[in-house]
């Protein structure tokens, strides 16, 4: 039974309600650390072959070699540090605004100012999941 098969019968199971949706999200988690631990020790010689079919189809996929992106440093840069800190006081600021505004408006009470809340995002909730050793 191919692996695509063997997951499509469990997700029926579990739409079917009969198998737990938890216990098939945890052997999802555990596939799914497994395989991306299997990828990043392949990649490298993976990276050496796609060099040979840059532009080809290997087993019915177009193989497309690609540069990795970079990523500009500016740890190094006193100016760009302490604008960084003074951004980071400022959002600071403001999220107490946010979590105040219940209570009125947020004033910084040595100069009046008033700081404007900032807005809540909320996130999607998650599962956490952590083996018991």
């Amino acid at each position: 039974m191919t692996p695509t098969i063997y997951l499509s019968e469990k997700m029926i199971e579990v739409e079917g309600g009969n198998q737990c949706p938890l216990a098939f999200y945890i052997e999802l988690k555990e596939i799914t650390d497994l395989v991306k631990d299997l990828m990043d020790q392949i990649k490298p010689t993976a990276l050496t072959e796609a060099s040979k079919w840059h532009g080809q189809v290997y087993c019915g996929y177009e193989i497309t070699k690609k540069a990795g992106g970079g990523r500009y440093n500016y740890d190094h840069i006193e100016r760009v540090v302490q604008l960084k800190n003074q951004l980071k006081e400022w959002e600071r600021i403001h999220q107490v605004a946010y979590k105040t505004m219940n209570q009125g408006v947020y004033l910084n009470q040595d100069t009046g100012e008033v700081y404007e809340p900032a807005q809540y995002i909320q996130n999607d909730d998650t599962i956490q999941i952590k083996l018991v050793k």
